[in-house]
């Protein structure tokens, strides 16, 4: 099986998504979160190396939260688990190209570490330009079986590869003990109409995990008492590491330098894999890969003495506050998924690069700084146009407690899905404008920029925290900036409350104005549209009305509406003070 003479730039195969698998160890787990994509092909086999090199080798791949991606690397990641002799465990899901690297392991576990969600592996056809290509199919159908050992029902897994009608449709084995009803189902489209469920089949008897208990893969960070700063430094150090090794070698395979490249000697025995009759060649990637010689050769090809050792240093891939914890940082932070619990994240000017955040009922966030996820530019990656790293990927922020962007603008990048129950606040002061604290709904990069969106559920509160001061006329507050989801039963937020004050609302969608205080003379107009959400102030002296008498008329009504229209500075204490008084007791006292 020598490959001498035999090398040369390999072609791609299926396309994928742009967000690379993020990349993070902790003792001897290595762990991968997200979509599978070219990259990895070369960082995880890089990452092994580096391990062996530093006499500290990896036991077992953690795979997170995967939506799957290119064939090509799932199919030479199985091998390379395999042939390695490490275990698998899945914290999440793991779909598509995930679950072909999932079977690689020798031994497959659940990990049973995230609260809310369950455990899954799901398997379907690969797909191209959004059609289902059954061509790798017998392939595939060969890896699954010969990787579960003969022991998956082979029905079962001939509808995954062969009857997937829509590149959405999946064959999907759950965690037994977290799901209710049957734990393994077949939908041929994903649209539901059709899904089937499978009574007595799991995935154990189907060899998919060899046991039954979880293995809990231990790098959850629990913050339980006040912390400051960057709590988690060897996350985003591994990944900015490990995607510049990576760029090296993609930017080689570019020039005169390709022989040189991983990348073209790992797709070239991928080539030679899927050379025969349905897409099976003479030998298989494992085949290749358990020669001695084509091991050291491919080793060879990892510059590994660019790789800095940090790059195996221990971090988190979760993140927890708890039990009344508030963690400040004007820091960059990453993990794959935060969640407040019981504390607050406080940013001051820091940035948080993260897949999904939660903000739980007895959470909070609040502060200014910038919520991404960190991501890769394929197109740069492949024609070595500039570094790959990116972090302004996709982040979800989903928010059942407390979200008050303060100080400035709490920018994000994806979605942010406010829940029933849930409240979004904001500080509101004379001065106007975003600098009080602006919910930014930003644009995320996803091979090209995309519009995030905020999406406000029914139930869902608007809260304003009003400082005493002077509203004068033309005066406008911004307080969401970016597209705000209007659709069915979704219409942004429907009321508007005093912080604080559970005894007063106003209705939104009927027009209605705020006032600050119980039936203040100053009033806001709330203005909500699929491109945000602002206030602008009624200064109330137009109400001449009020300051009324019978015996001197509404001279001085006039002369303060007079006042506020010229914005005079020594009166603004004065009529500040005013617009925060009640309408009756002005109307009493003038009349007195």
């Amino acid at each position: 099986m020598a490959l001498s003479g035999m090398l040369a730039t390999a072609a791609f195969g299926m396309a994928a998504d742009a967000n690379a698998m993020t990349v993070h160890v902790n003792g001897d787990r290595i762990f991968l979160s997200g979509d599978v994509t070219y990259a990895d092909l070369v960082a995880l086999p890089a990452m092994l190396a580096k391990a062996q090199a530093e006499g500290r080798p990896f036991r077992e791949v953690v795979l997170r939260t995967s939506n799957g991606g290119l064939l090509a690397s799932g199919e030479w990641l199985q091998a390379v688990i395999r042939t390695a002799g490490l275990n698998t465990i899945v914290s999440g899901h793991c779909i598509s190209s995930c679950s072909i690297m999932q079977s690689g392991g020798v031994e497959r576990y659940m990990a049973g570490d995230l609260p809310t969600e369950v455990d899954s592996v799901q398997i379907h056809a690969a797909s191209s330009g959004g059609r289902v290509t059954y061509g790798p199919s017998p392939r595939m159908f060969g890896i699954y079986t010969g990787n579960y050992g003969g022991g998956m029902d082979e029905e079962l897994l001939y509808k995954a590869l062969f009857q997937v009608t829509q590149p959405n449709g999946l064959l999907v084995f759950s965690d037994p003990s977290r799901t209710r009803g049957d734990s393994v189902s077949f939908d041929p489209d994903g649209s539901g109409r059709a899904s089937q469920t499978f009574p007595g089949q799991d995935m154990f008897n189907n060899n998919i995990m060899t046991s039954a208990d979880y293995n809990n893969p231990g790098d959850t960070l629990r913050v339980t008492s006040s912390v400051s700063g960057d709590i988690n430094p060897g996350y985003l150090r591994t990944g900015r590491l490990l995607q510049a090794l990576v760029d090296d070698d993609f930017a080689r395979w570019n020039d005169e330098e390709y022989g040189t490249t991983y990348i073209n000697l790992a797709l070239t025995i991928y080539n030679l894999a899927q050379n025969g009759p349905n897409g099976i060649g003479q030998f298989s990637i494992q085949d290749y890969l358990s020669d001695p010689g084509i091991q050291e050769m491919l080793r060879s090809k990892l510059r590994l003495g660019d790789l800095d050792a940090s790059v195996l240093a221990d971090s988190a891939g979760v993140i927890s506050i708890g039990n009344g914890a508030v963690w400040r940082t004007a820091a960059t932070t990453g993990a794959d998924l935060m969640r407040v619990e019981n504390g607050a994240i406080a940013l001051e000017g820091g940035a948080l690069r993260t897949t999904e955040l939660r903000v739980l009922r007895d959470g909070a966030l609040v502060g200014h700084g910038d919520i991404a996820s960190a991501t890769m530019d394929l197109d740069a990656l492949l024609d070595a146009s500039g570094p790959s790293w990116r972090e302004d990927g996709f982040s979800r922020v989903v928010v059942n407690g407390l979200l008050m962007p303060r100080g400035g603008d709490l920018t994000t990048h994806g979605y942010v899905n406010i829940q029933p129950g849930s409240l979004v606040a904001f500080d509101v002061t004379e001065a106007g404008g975003a600098a009080a604290g602006r919910l930014r709904v930003g644009d995320f990069y996803d091979n090209g920029m995309n519009e995030g969106a905020l999406v406000v559920a029914p139930g869902a509160q608007l809260a304003l925290n009003v400082a005493e001061g002077f509203y004068g006329d033309g005066y406008t507050r911004e307080l969401i900036d970016g597209p705000i989801y209007m659709a069915g039963s979704y219409k942004g937020f429907q009321q508007v409350a005093r912080l604080g004050d559970a005894s007063y609302s106003a209705s939104i969608a009927d027009g209605e104005v705020f006032r600050p205080r119980h039936n203040s003379l100053l009033s806001f107009n709330v203005h909500q549209s699929a491109e945000g959400l602002w206030l602008t102030a009624n200064t109330g002296f137009e109400q001449t009305g009020l300051f009324a008498n019978a015996q001197s008329g509404d001279g001085l009504g006039r002369a303060l509406a007079a006042a506020a229209n010229a914005g005079r500075a020594g009166m603004k204490p004065l009529l500040g003070a005013l617009q925060f008084a009640d309408r009756d007791v002005i109307r009493q006292q003038a009349g007195a």
